[in-house]
C-alpha cells in the first residue's frame, strides 16, 4: 500500500471514529469512545501505530471540542475554578490537558483493538 493510499485510509478511519465516538459519547459514558476506536481499528484492519495515531487525534479533537463548547457556555467560570484547585492553571491549559487525556484514551483503545485483531489472526 502506497503512502497516499495509507493516508486516505487513515483519514476515512479518523472520520468514522469521530462520528461514531461523538454519537456514542452523547448517549453513553465517557469511556464509550475507547470501545468505538477499538472496534473501528479491529474491523478496518489498521496497523497498531496507525490505529493509535488516528484514535489519539480523533478523540483528542472530539474532547477538545466538547471542552471548548462547555467552557464557552459558562464563560470559563468552571474551568478557572477547577484550574485553581490544580495549582492555579488556566482554563485554556485545563482544556489542553483534557484533550490530551482524551486522546490518550482514544489512542489506547484503538491500539488495543488493532492488537486484538492481530492476536486473533
Amino acid at each position: 500500500m502506497s503512502f497516499i493510499e495509507n493516508i486516505k485510509k487513515l483519514s476515512g478511519v479518523a472520520l468514522v471514529n469521530l462520528i461514531l465516538a461523538a454519537v456514542a459519547m452523547y448517549f453513553l459514558p465517557w469511556w464509550s469512545c475507547l470501545l468505538v476506536t477499538g472496534l473501528v481499528a479491529f474491523f478496518y484492519k489498521i496497523k497498531p501505530l496507525g490505529s493509535f495515531a488516528t484514535g489519539f487525534a480523533t478523540i483528542s479533537l472530539l474532547w477538545m471540542s466538547i471542552a471548548i463548547y462547555y467552557n464557552t457556555i459558562n464563560n470559563s467560570v468552571l474551568s478557572n475554578q477547577i484550574g485553581g484547585l490544580f495549582g492555579g492553571i488556566s482554563g485554556t491549559m485545563l482544556t489542553s490537558i483534557t484533550s490530551f487525556i482524551g486522546g490518550l484514551c482514544g489512542g489506547l483503545g484503538a491500539w488495543s483493538g488493532s492488537l486484538l485483531r492481530k492476536a486473533i489472526r
